[in-house]
Protein backbone atom coordinates (compact mmCIF):
# COMPACT_ATOMS: atom_id res chain seq x y z
CA UNK A 1 0.00 0.00 0.00
CA UNK A 2 0.73 3.58 0.04
CA UNK A 3 2.03 3.43 3.46
CA UNK A 4 4.37 0.70 3.07
CA UNK A 5 8.17 1.73 2.08
CA UNK A 6 11.13 -0.20 1.03
CA UNK A 7 14.70 1.50 2.70
CA UNK A 8 17.07 2.17 0.36
CA UNK A 9 21.25 2.31 2.00
CA UNK A 10 21.79 5.66 0.25
CA UNK A 11 25.17 5.60 1.38
CA UNK A 12 27.13 7.74 3.90
CA UNK A 13 25.22 6.51 7.06
CA UNK A 14 21.36 7.92 5.35
CA UNK A 15 18.64 5.83 3.78
CA UNK A 16 16.02 6.64 1.30
CA UNK A 17 12.52 5.27 1.41
CA UNK A 18 10.38 4.18 -1.65
CA UNK A 19 7.44 3.98 -2.00
CA UNK A 20 5.99 1.01 -4.52
CA UNK A 21 3.13 1.74 -5.50
CA UNK A 22 4.19 5.06 -6.65
CA UNK A 23 7.69 4.47 -7.44
CA UNK A 24 8.86 7.51 -5.50
CA UNK A 25 10.70 8.32 -2.74
CA UNK A 26 9.79 10.31 0.07
CA UNK A 27 11.24 14.18 0.21
CA UNK A 28 11.85 17.08 3.01
CA UNK A 29 10.89 19.63 1.07
CA UNK A 30 11.39 22.56 3.98
CA UNK A 31 8.29 22.27 6.51
CA UNK A 32 6.48 19.47 4.66
CA UNK A 33 7.07 16.16 2.98
CA UNK A 34 6.02 15.16 0.19
CA UNK A 35 6.93 13.00 -2.93
CA UNK A 36 10.01 13.33 -5.19
CA UNK A 37 10.04 12.89 -8.81
CA UNK A 38 9.38 8.99 -10.21
CA UNK A 39 11.89 6.68 -9.75
CA UNK A 40 12.83 3.18 -9.65
CA UNK A 41 13.50 1.84 -6.45
CA UNK A 42 17.33 1.39 -7.05
CA UNK A 43 17.66 4.72 -9.22
CA UNK A 44 17.90 7.37 -5.97
CA UNK A 45 19.81 10.11 -7.96
CA UNK A 46 22.98 11.15 -6.02
CA UNK A 47 21.94 14.78 -6.14
CA UNK A 48 18.67 14.07 -4.67
CA UNK A 49 19.63 15.67 -1.06
CA UNK A 50 15.60 16.30 0.14
CA UNK A 51 15.15 12.29 -0.29
CA UNK A 52 17.84 10.94 1.92
CA UNK A 53 17.85 11.04 5.92
CA UNK A 54 19.72 9.83 9.12
CA UNK A 55 18.17 8.17 11.85
CA UNK A 56 19.46 8.58 15.19
CA UNK A 57 18.39 5.65 17.98
CA UNK A 58 16.51 6.82 20.64
CA UNK A 59 16.38 5.81 24.85
CA UNK A 60 12.60 3.99 23.54
CA UNK A 61 13.82 2.30 20.84
CA UNK A 62 12.16 4.50 18.48
CA UNK A 63 14.00 6.31 15.73
CA UNK A 64 14.22 9.67 14.67
CA UNK A 65 14.89 10.53 10.61
CA UNK A 66 16.97 13.57 10.37
CA UNK A 67 17.72 15.33 6.88
CA UNK A 68 20.77 16.87 6.42
CA UNK A 69 19.52 19.18 3.50
CA UNK A 70 17.26 20.90 5.51
CA UNK A 71 18.80 20.57 8.87
CA UNK A 72 15.56 18.95 10.25
CA UNK A 73 13.51 15.70 11.71
CA UNK A 74 10.58 14.43 10.35
CA UNK A 75 7.18 14.87 12.95
CA UNK A 76 3.99 13.31 12.80
CA UNK A 77 0.72 15.15 14.73
CA UNK A 78 -2.25 13.62 14.67
CA UNK A 79 -3.30 14.74 11.47
CA UNK A 80 -0.07 15.61 9.29
CA UNK A 81 3.19 15.30 8.83
CA UNK A 82 5.64 17.76 9.14
CA UNK A 83 9.31 18.88 10.07
CA UNK A 84 10.71 20.65 12.94
CA UNK A 85 14.28 22.51 12.82
CA UNK A 86 16.84 20.67 14.93
CA UNK A 87 20.94 19.42 14.59
CA UNK A 88 20.89 15.64 13.85
CA UNK A 89 22.66 15.24 17.17
CA UNK A 90 20.51 17.39 19.69
CA UNK A 91 16.56 16.20 19.18
CA UNK A 92 15.49 16.58 22.69
CA UNK A 93 14.47 12.82 24.10
CA UNK A 94 11.16 14.45 25.22
CA UNK A 95 10.22 15.50 21.62
CA UNK A 96 7.53 12.94 21.21
CA UNK A 97 6.24 14.32 17.66
CA UNK A 98 9.87 13.33 16.15
CA UNK A 99 9.77 9.24 17.23
CA UNK A 100 9.15 6.71 14.72
CA UNK A 101 8.55 2.81 15.38
CA UNK A 102 9.59 0.74 12.55
CA UNK A 103 7.58 -1.92 11.48
CA UNK A 104 8.18 -4.96 9.45
CA UNK A 105 5.22 -5.88 7.15
CA UNK A 106 4.33 -9.00 5.77
CA UNK A 107 1.92 -9.18 3.03
CA UNK A 108 -0.60 -11.52 4.01
CA UNK A 109 -1.63 -12.34 0.67
CA UNK A 110 1.34 -14.35 -0.03
CA UNK A 111 2.19 -15.90 3.15
CA UNK A 112 0.99 -17.56 6.46
CA UNK A 113 3.37 -15.70 8.90
CA UNK A 114 2.04 -13.15 10.80
CA UNK A 115 2.67 -9.45 11.02
CA UNK A 116 6.04 -9.28 13.01
CA UNK A 117 6.28 -5.68 14.90
CA UNK A 118 9.59 -4.59 15.87
CA UNK A 119 11.42 -1.79 17.70
CA UNK A 120 13.07 -1.11 14.45
CA UNK A 121 14.77 -3.15 12.41
CA UNK A 122 18.33 -3.10 13.26
CA UNK A 123 21.21 -5.49 13.15
CA UNK A 124 24.28 -4.60 15.94
CA UNK A 125 22.48 -0.86 15.46
CA UNK A 126 22.58 -0.40 11.95
CA UNK A 127 18.77 0.08 9.61
CA UNK A 128 18.60 -2.38 8.13
CA UNK A 129 17.48 -1.90 3.97
CA UNK A 130 14.72 -3.68 2.75
CA UNK A 131 10.75 -3.37 3.20
CA UNK A 132 9.24 -2.54 6.55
Amino acid sequence: GWERFTVVDAGNEEYAFHNKVHNKFIRMNDGVLDAGGQANVDALAAGWQWERFKYTVLPSGDIGLHNKAWNKYVKMTYDSIGTTTCNYDALPHNWLLEHFTVVKVVDQRTTTTTTTTVPARFIEGALVPGDV
